[in-house]
């Protein structure tokens, strides 16, 4: 089943309510006389009542809006919060459903933009575009092309990159969906929803790239390597939208970053220059031990 292209996926969806609320004609009676057989007539509320009821629905919507603090679920350390998790009992169950809601969110989005980028997957010796999850690493397990290389990265790096704060996006989607709220005097620190949104981000991306172990053995990467940062610096040059797979790095298109320390012959041997002279250190430093 194709899933429709999101022209708004930056900005905030539209909540259950606001659908229900355009579903329903407001010139149209939800009570009519066809549907109880019987005249309805029409009861004028007293106002002291309707006085009443007002001051009834503000304080239910006060006590049904949760108050957290932005470390109630995950620290600023990116650690599960043990002491909320063992002092309040809604605690486990809240943050499974928010779990839960967020993966089905961001898989949503990465299947979409895997039908924007016509990722293609062969199923009984025919070929159509993604359609669930499970067949994006799929396709990267059987496929480890520049071309297919480029279009995963587009999926699991390139949406997020361009929807700057989508972490945020999401997180007040949650807020209004379970009546969450911040303590008003926590401004300046991410929320843990906002982190856990980004954790599960990497986490999915993780499990694509894993799918590739037991075929080609290739990964899609954003950052360099230790072993890379100690041989050609710590200064890198942008690549916009760049990735690397195998020993090359690309950028968005998937053309080969030729300006990009690593990826010409001169570098490569430079690379083992450096390395043949750092066996040789180490096998002094033991050939010194034996004498």
């Amino acid at each position: 089943m194709m899933i429709a292209s999101d022209n708004s996926s930056c900005s905030e969806t539209e909540s259950d309510a606001d659908l229900l609320e355009k579903s329903v004609n407001p010139q149209q009676p939800l009570i009519t006389d066809e549907i109880i057989g019987v005249t309805v007539e029409e009861v004028e509320t007293p106002k002291e009542n309707i006085e009443d009821l007002t001051t009834i629905t503000n304080s239910v919507s006060e006590i049904t809006s949760k108050i957290i603090d932005k470390e109630y679920f995950i620290t600023k350390h990116q650690r599960v919060n043990l002491v909320r998790k063992e002092e309040d009992p809604e605690w486990a169950i809240l943050e499974k459903n928010i779990m839960s809601f967020i993966e089905s969110n961001l898989k949503t989005k990465m299947i979409m933009k895997a039908q924007q980028v016509q990722l293609m997957i062969s199923v009984g010796g025919d070929k159509r575009v993604i359609q669930t999850f499970n067949e994006i690493g799929q396709k990267w397990k059987d496929d480890s092309s520049v071309e297919t290389a480029t279009k995963i990265n587009s999926i699991i790096n390139g949406h997020f990159e361009e929807c700057h704060g989508y972490e945020y996006y999401i997180e007040n989607e949650i807020m209004t969906k379970f009546n969450l709220k911040y303590c008003a005097n926590d401004d300046t620190t991410k929320g843990s929803i906002a982190r856990m949104v980004v954790k599960k981000r990497v986490n999915l991306s993780k499990a694509i790239n894993r799918r590739s172990e037991t075929t080609h053995g290739q990964t899609i990467v954003k950052k360099r390597s230790v072993k890379e940062t100690k041989i050609h610096g710590k200064r890198r040059t942008k690549i916009v939208k760049g990735f690397k797979t195998g020993d090359r790095w690309y950028d968005g298109t998937g053309s080969v970053a030729t300006n990009v320390k690593g990826n010409t012959t001169a570098d490569k041997l430079e690379f083992y220059k450096l390395k043949m002279e750092e066996i040789k250190l180490q096998y002094d430093k033991e050939k010194q031990k034996v004498l």
